[in-house]
């Protein structure tokens, strides 16, 4: 939704518009799967930038997998999936496994922007941050100092086999 403003600077009258953000935290839905599976390769991209050379599973593979979380499927590893947008358009993503592990992303074209903050603030008052913990690469500062800024504190990093599949 754009607004337009008029301002009064040295003496000259100028008209400016900004967009207003309308930030919503929503449960996903089917039609978020393909959206999803784009964030998911985003993420993909990533490992692979700092050298951790991991496979996405097939379109397929993923949309069986986000289905049966639809479906209830009560051995499904994750318990909520949300989805951070802005006027219907998506900007992220956060969810939460049965272990209470969460984890989260924003495209890249939003991070840096404050989606983040905005994230975290409206997915904790759904789910209290002392019930909650996060895995994070321990090569990946830029995380480590988000959950820090959001009161997590490191308390050890995970050692699984190469070839481990969580």
């Amino acid at each position: 939704m754009n607004y337009g403003r008029i301002l009064l600077t040295n003496n000259k009258i100028e008209f400016s518009q900004r967009k207003i953000m309308v930030l919503k935290l929503r449960p996903f839905v089917k039609s978020d799967i393909e959206i999803l599976y784009q964030s998911y390769l985003e993420y993909i991209q990533y490992l692979k930038s700092i050298g951790i050379n991991k496979s996405p599973p097939s379109f397929k593979a993923h949309q069986e997998f986000i289905l049966k979380f639809l479906d209830n499927y009560k051995n499904h590893p994750y318990k909520k999936i949300y989805i951070l947008e802005d006027d219907g358009n998506f900007i992220g993503n956060i969810c939460i496994k049965k272990s209470n592990e969460f984890g989260y992303k924003i495209l890249n074209k939003f991070q840096g922007q404050g989606f983040g903050d905005k994230m975290f603030e409206l997915f904790f008052k759904k789910h209290p941050k002392n019930e909650l913990w996060a895995s994070i690469l321990p090569n990946n500062i830029v995380s480590q100092r988000f959950l820090e800024k959001h009161g997590f504190e490191l308390t050890e990093y995970e050692y699984h086999p190469k070839n481990y599949s969580k």
